[in-house]
């Protein structure tokens, strides 16, 4: 070690305080200011996606109460569903393809792109709610309101590539969806 490190060592043991107490106060004062960068960074964002969800509700609600009606399938799970897999709408695929339920696919898209193309969000959503019906599950669960359940049934297909997170995601989502 050269000399000049050694001395900034014992300068900065010195003026830290090497007692319990003065380290216990550095740590909570670091802690305070880590928290307040935190809450200062993602309040802000954390608002704003509540904004955009809201936006989102109010401008795909009528679609999906009426898919809702038409499949047997919550409207929350639709627009729960919706909302995470289009990041309420702001997503690049949800913007450039009309695919708000991340559904794999052809498009036309000089990029590079797995996701499938629709002509609006009316087919985005009418295609997944197809799709919904095909599956095992739905005989079972037609006509029942219970969000978790369909949620569940739904990851449990392999909808998700991380089920048990999209899960919590989407029943957090669905929770804060009051519009009826």
């Amino acid at each position: 070690m050269i000399r000049s490190q050694k001395k900034w060592k014992i300068k900065i043991s010195r003026q830290t305080g090497t007692d319990f107490g003065s380290k216990c106060v550095l740590k909570i004062v670091f802690l305070q200011v880590i928290y307040l960068l935190f809450t200062a960074f993602f309040l802000p964002v954390a608002i704003a996606a509540d904004r955009s969800s809201q936006t989102y509700i109010q401008n795909y609600k009528d679609i999906a109460i009426s898919k809702s009606d038409e499949y047997s399938i919550p409207y929350k799970v639709i627009l729960g569903i919706a909302i995470v897999e289009s990041g309420s709408g702001q997503s690049r695929t949800a913007k450039e393809l009309n695919n708000h339920f991340g559904i794999v696919g052809k498009n036309s898209l000089k990029r590079k792109t797995r996701y499938r193309q629709y002509g609006d969000a009316k087919e985005s959503y009418d295609h997944f709610c197809r799709l919904l019906r095909k599956k095992e599950f739905y005989s079972g669960m037609k006509n029942i309101r219970d969000h978790e359940l369909w949620v569940r049934a739904i990851s449990r297909t392999g909808y998700s590539e991380m089920p048990l997170v999209w899960e919590k995601r989407v029943l957090g989502v669905i929770d804060d969806i009051n519009i009826l």
